[in-house]
């Protein structure tokens, strides 16, 4: 492509955190589903700033099959030699890692197998899966934020084997910054049509190992945005995790949610994660996951408000140490 259409939201969430400190993490991640091509593909760019060495820049790009093992590539740092990259100027790019680029509104890189070249624009809200103070004055070890969470995402993804060609495939574009991973986590993102989402990031901190895992809600429907206060509200979901599923509900005001999601372990990657301590984790992602989400309003009962099953079309991911 030789134009790149811009973010047509707020973009500040876009925007780069980092400043050059010592002990701090920062990733773009863009998750799509494309029913049409039956895939899925999460193109991950991170920056670490280790407490003791030079900052890098690295990332991985993942396409992932309903009838075959997902292929996954990494890009940056030389796995598993662990050589940095350089940190660029992001000027021109929010993100920029040799062959890799992101900025608002578009991505492209190539890999040894792999090429995308990918144009997204979402005119809805950011999202704050945490609150909105949490996260522009950083009051957590970590926060994130979903600037596209209704993506519509145009371009092309190239394998070894195949072309894919997508026109408004729908998706997300999240940011993270903070100290590091949590010590456990759950992660998901539900595009539940054009417009309406559900995330969940459900985590134990490093910081507060002594707390059960605090379950980040932020369900928006229409102009409905729940529960209002994601923070006061982290205690209120319980999260239980049977790999390569697990569950949430919870109840706030006078609404309550369940949700079940089953990773398939055959569409399913595991990658590992080095945080700026040198500390590792490990995620099992899938892009083409399944989830079952019922919302419940009390009136003089419990009365079903909504619900959803994604079958194939949920983004998901476990997080466990090492």
């Amino acid at each position: 492509m030789n134009s790149f259409a811009k973010h047509t939201g707020d973009t500040s969430g876009m925007l780069p955190r980092w400043k050059g400190q010592k002990g701090r993490l920062e990733v773009w991640y863009a998750t799509v589903s494309d029913p049409d091509n039956q895939i899925g593909f999460w193109i991950h760019h991170e920056m670490v700033a280790p407490l003791e060495s030079r900052a890098y820049v690295h990332g991985w790009i993942g396409v992932f099959y309903h009838d075959s093992p997902p292929e996954v590539e990494r890009f940056g740092r030389s796995y598993p030699d662990y050589f940095p990259a350089e940190v660029q100027d992001p000027k021109a790019a929010l993100f920029s890692c040799k062959e890799v680029e992101f900025g608002q509104g578009w991505m492209r890189g190539n890999t040894q197998n792999i090429t995308w070249d990918l144009e997204f624009q979402d005119a809805t809200n950011p999202l704050f899966t945490f609150p909105r103070i949490a996260w522009e004055r950083e009051l957590l070890p970590a926060a994130q934020i979903v600037p596209a969470p209704a993506g519509l995402f145009t371009g092309e993804v190239n394998t070894a084997a195949k072309r894919f060609l997508f026109e408004k495939a729908l998706g997300g574009v999240a940011h993270i910054y903070g100290h590091g991973n949590a010590l456990r986590w759950v992660w998901l993102h539900a595009n539940l049509n054009s417009t309406d989402v559900l995330e969940i990031v459900s985590a134990k901190s490093n910081s507060f190992s002594s707390l059960p895992l605090m379950g980040f809600v932020k369900l928006r429907i229409g102009n409905l945005e729940w529960p209002e206060n994601t923070l006061l509200s982290a205690l209120k979901f319980h999260t239980k995790l049977k790999f390569p599923d697990f569950e949430l509900t919870g109840t706030v005001g006078r609404r309550r949610i369940r949700v079940q999601v089953h990773i398939p372990l055959q569409n399913a990657v595991a990658l590992s994660y080095t945080d700026p301590d040198g500390e590792t984790a490990t995620c099992t992602n899938s892009e083409i996951a399944d989830a079952v989400i019922v919302l419940e309003k009390k009136y003089r009962s419990w009365e079903t408000e909504a619900n959803w099953c994604l079958k194939g079309t949920a983004h998901a991911e476990i997080g466990t140490r090492p």
